[in-house]
């Protein structure tokens, strides 16, 4: 592909982009969904994080790309929004709020690194950095991409730590009252620019001071403050514990009394990583089925019941991993996450679009393993990371009202890849990309699994044999069921009583065929890939 090819690639997709969304605002929430207000058509959330909370008080990256270049890359990634961070303090201390672009790399004595904004940014060096953030969500904006901006700390710094002074209201930096007044600011400085869509309160409450009532009292505060001065912006709520709890909103469900308006306006946001609770040690060396089903227990009692029990938005803002594949942890991890995600379609947002920091931990350029963008942000870390998220992009379901009662389907995804189940012409089956993903029908346990609307179904071969569709369906190679003890691995009996699982082999490999089920019970697995056989069916009201 040419240079001026490649260009005129990322602008088609931008402007398709800017398409989709542009009938999208405000947004709205109606049940556990996020609307087009107008509308009331769904409007789902995939998008990026993207740093602009630390010293420097600039959105990373600008010393290593064009700032046009690096929206439009987001919207060709795939992505409809970014998660922007800022910090209280950058509007609401003058020292901060009036030092201009340049003067605040000088004042970090990053003189190299300003040389670079120089190069591929040359008008932001005269703005101050409020007007710079504001030409970042402007670029963004002109590349069809939404905007959620995100409170993450008040002083400048990286996030996020026990006891950084920016953990819970009332620390040495997170004044409840000089919030406000930032969050007032920040929504009144955006009102009228439609692709800033949201605002969250704080990220991650945390740390010794962290208490319930002082929760339900600030957090009450901060969406009044938001709402009043930006009615059109959603307003996102963070939990307790790095936002990972939301446990005592079952007992209590916050409340905002006589203001219908706003509480059309309120979504929660909770975040997963594999080291959530200390937990990425697990992921790697217990059984991943075993924790998969653990910790999904776990988080749908402490976020997810929010969807289905209170039927309310959940917004999962934070999510993510070592993108060039190095942890095991990690890369156990996130197929569980998709799975999740996928089976409830939840608005998502992945950490972190940036490739490096200006400056972290006192190291310059320091590198972010977790960025999707490579350290020159240039390429992708992953090579694949365009297929593996494909799936979680569409929207899977749409509000009720809206729903086809005929759509209902099940797509049979492959979490470790990305990949959906593909029926042929010629009756073979394979993995391909999901955007040419078969709709699929069935009944529960020891029932076929059906290409919907036609009388051919998913029939196992011989052992290691790759399987095909067949119109013999009452056959017992043709019956399937979901292992109840993985929740992920889908079944059929084979001659001798055995089960037979579905398993993809190698990532690299589109066949399917069955081998016998691996890591069926308990904490321990010794097979060396047993995620090769996790395969979801998806339900799927959209056609």
């Amino acid at each position: 592909m040419t240079g001026l090819q490649s260009v005129a690639l990322v602008t088609i997709v931008a402007l398709c982009v800017s398409a989709g969304v542009a009938n999208s605002f405000p947004l709205s929430t109606r049940s556990r969904w996020i609307v087009d207000e107008n509308t009331g058509q769904r409007v789902k959330l995939h998008c990026v994080n993207w740093a602009g909370h630390m010293e420097a008080m600039l959105p990373e990256g600008l010393n290593k790309r064009p700032l046009g270049a690096i929206a439009s890359r987001i919207a060709s990634l795939g992505f409809n929004c970014v998660r922007l961070t800022w910090a209280t303090f950058m509007f609401t201390n003058t020292t901060y709020a009036q030092r201009k672009v340049s003067e605040s790399f000088l004042s970090l004595g990053l003189n190299q690194t300003l040389v670079g904004i120089a190069t591929h940014n040359p008008s932001l060096l005269t703005l101050t950095v409020v007007e710079a953030q504001e030409a970042v969500v402007d670029a963004l904006g002109k590349a069809g991409v939404m905007v959620v901006l995100d409170n993450h700390v008040s002083l400048p710094q990286w996030c996020c730590g026990e006891d950084d002074g920016n953990g819970f209201f009332g620390d040495t930096y997170f004044n409840p009252k000089v919030w406000q007044q930032g969050l007032r600011m920040v929504a009144e400085r955006y009102r009228g620019k439609p692709q800033v869509v949201g605002m969250s309160l704080r990220n991650e409450l945390r740390g010794p001071l962290q208490n319930q009532s002082g929760w339900y009292q600030n957090v009450k505060r901060g969406v009044k403050t938001i709402h009043k001065a930006n009615p059109d912006l959603l307003v996102v709520v963070s939990g307790l514990s790095y936002s990972t709890d939301f446990s005592f909103l079952a007992q209590k469900p916050l409340e905002i009394k006589n203001n219908a308006s706003l509480e059309k306006k309120l979504v929660y946001e909770a975040h997963w990583y594999s080291f959530s609770d200390g937990k990425r040690e697990a992921w790697a060396t217990l059984s991943p089925s075993w924790v998969c089903a653990n910790l999904t227990a776990k988080f749908e009692e402490k976020a997810g019941f929010l969807v289905n029990k209170l039927n309310a938005p959940l917004f999962l803002s934070e999510f993510g991993l070592d993108q060039r594949g190095a942890n095991q942890g990690d890369n156990r991890f996130l197929p569980c996450f998709i799975k999740y995600a996928a089976e409830r379609d939840l608005d998502w947002a992945i950490w972190a679009l940036q490739g490096s920091y200006y400056r972290r931990h006192d190291i310059v350029d320091n590198e972010e393993t977790f960025g999707i963008l490579d350290a020159n942000w240039d390429q992708t870390r992953d090579p694949n990371f365009g297929k593996r998220y494909g799936l979680l992009e569409d929207t899977l379901q749409e509000a009720a009202s809206n729903a086809s009662s005929q759509g209902w389907h099940y797509i049979v995804h492959h979490p470790s890849t990305g990949l959906c189940l593909q029926a042929n012409k010629d009756n073979t089956i394979q993995l391909s990309d999901c955007k040419n993903r078969s709709q699929w029908s069935y009944q529960g346990e020891g029932t076929p699994i059906k290409v919907k609307g036609t009388d051919l179904c998913l029939t196992r071969g011989a052992k290691r044999q790759p399987v095909f569709l067949s119109s013999n369906c009452k056959d017992l190679a043709s019956k399937w069921n979901l292992v109840p003890s993985s929740k992920v691995q889908v079944a059929a009996t084979d001659e001798e009583g055995g089960l037979q699982c579905l398993d993809s082999g190698s990532s690299n490999s589109t066949s399917i065929f069955t081998r016998d089920c691996v890591c069926l019970e308990g904490r321990i697995c010794s097979d060396p890939n047993p995620q090769s056989q996790w395969f979801v069916l998806i339900s799927s009201n959209v056609l």
